[in-house]
């Protein structure tokens, strides 16, 4: 009961984060990119923070980062992952602010699906079994993810049609 109340938590905050990373970068369209990613990131980073030095002691009852310091146990590998996700944190800020959050996560599933059948189809790459619990989930998430981005697109269209934005023709001006 308590990992589902952690799981809802997360993913409601995850939404919340999204869509208002979302609305941040799209409301001052003259802000340049790197100031809006560094308002994006002090929220990340004090939202980290309380996680960290709050909920981590709380259910595990203890603080790593306060026990190891902020680069305890780090070696070239980790250093070699947090540079991809510093990378992938830009290219998804740059896509978000030219597209929507709701595309961006569109494409997030679909990769995700796609990493599962690749550890399925690949034997050398990973040992996993397929389980039918995993792939109908997955599934499920990409056919949610889907759906709302094909309805939303519906309704955008259809708001466009009612609204009529068409150009009216210019009429040349009578001669004096």
């Amino acid at each position: 009961l308590l990992g589902l109340a952690l799981m809802s938590g997360s993913v409601i905050f995850s939404c919340f984060g999204g869509l208002s990373g979302e609305v941040l970068l799209k409301r001052n369209p003259g802000t340049p990119f790197h100031v809006m990613k560094a308002q994006l990131e002090v929220g990340g980073s004090l939202a980290a923070l309380i996680s960290c030095l709050v909920f981590e002691p709380a259910f595990s009852g203890s603080c790593s980062l306060l026990e190891r310091g902020l680069f305890g146990g780090w070696d070239r590998w980790t250093l070699m992952v947090a540079f991809l996700s510093f990378g992938k944190s830009w290219v998804a800020g740059i896509v978000v602010q030219l597209i929507d959050n709701l595309a961006y996560s569109l494409a997030g599933t679909t990769s995700l699906l796609l990493v599962y059948i690749e550890q399925l189809l690949l034997p050398w790459v990973s040992h996993e079994e397929f389980e039918a619990e995993v792939c109908l989930a997955v599934l499920g998430v990409a056919a949610t993810v889907a759906s709302y981005a094909w309805a939303s697109r519906r309704a955008a269209m259809s708001q466009l049609e009612k609204t009529d934005l068409q150009v009216p023709l210019l009429k040349p001006k009578a001669a004096v």
